[in-house]
């Protein structure tokens, strides 16, 4: 792939005048001039036209995989890193997002690993760490579903003492995705986000509450706060408790008894 640097100008080639861009080969590195029109319709600076013409010269067979789903897989990964025309390439390659070095020009080398690492037609190249790049260790062949849990948007939620995704939760509690979603947004979390499907769930505010994390003061101090504009995040920390917590109390959702108009607290 050739990634543009900058528009060098026009120059005379016979009759015509022609626009020269200065481009960096991702396949040899190396950085070249060439005409515009050819920048937009080449692939490299040269270079792998001269390893075929030299692999022709000495007898040597090329991999012959070009309509196979690997090597696809292969031209898209690189195509996403360093092409900047790609549609998605500020979601990889605009964000450092690249591709091995072992890799990067050798498709015989990824289809080799492809191969002994469970490739298979349903699965997709997926990489385990969303801020790492391309390479055999920090990659693997997943289905939709899998590749869905690793990505970087996926909701991440405590269950039990450890964080999973809301697919996940649903696996783990019995109940359905959709539902833990509304719940989700809807601001429920801990018990009552998987509570069962059907149960009666008669939401206790403040010291009503047998299992209230905080005080009746420690509330009105997060509502005087609050009412200063003071972010959750920082409020939350300060009390050593969930950002949810705060942000019920932000919403109206518990603690509704405590007003910061009182200088005294009422049950």
């Amino acid at each position: 792939m050739l990634d543009l640097i900058e528009i060098t100008g026009m120059k005379k080639q016979g009759k015509r005048n022609r626009k020269f861009c200065l481009v960096k080969c991702s396949y040899c590195g190396k950085t070249v001039e060439m005409r515009y029109d050819g920048y937009l319709a080449s692939q490299s600076c040269g270079c792998l036209k001269a390893i075929k013409a030299s692999k022709t010269a000495l007898g040597l067979r090329t991999h012959k995989s070009s309509r196979t789903r690997p090597y696809r897989i292969w031209i898209s990964m690189k195509d996403r890193c360093y092409n900047v025309k790609n549609k998605r390439y500020d979601r990889y390659g605009g964000r450092g997002i690249s591709v091995c070095d072992e890799w990067k020009s050798d498709f015989v080398a990824f289809q080799q690993w492809a191969l002994e690492n469970g490739y298979d037609e349903k699965k997709t190249i997926d990489r385990i760490d969303n801020d790492k790049g391309y390479s055999p260790d920090n990659c693997r062949w997943a289905t939709s579903k899998e590749q869905s849990r690793n990505r970087s948007t996926t909701l991440s939620v405590l269950y039990k003492g450890a964080y999973y995704s809301l697919a996940e939760v649903a696996e783990l509690s019995g109940v359905p995705r959709d539902i833990l979603s509304n719940r989700y947004r809807a601001g429920e979390r801990g018990d009552r986000l998987v509570r069962p499907v059907g149960e009666d769930w008669t939401r206790m505010v403040g010291e009503t509450n047998a299992n209230a994390k905080i005080t009746a003061e420690i509330a009105l101090d997060i509502k005087q706060r609050l009412a200063k504009k003071e972010t959750v995040v920082s409020i939350a920390t300060s009390h050593g408790v969930s950002k949810y917590l705060v942000h019920d109390i932000k919403q109206g959702r518990t603690w509704k008894h405590i007003t910061v108009d009182n200088t005294e607290v009422t049950d």
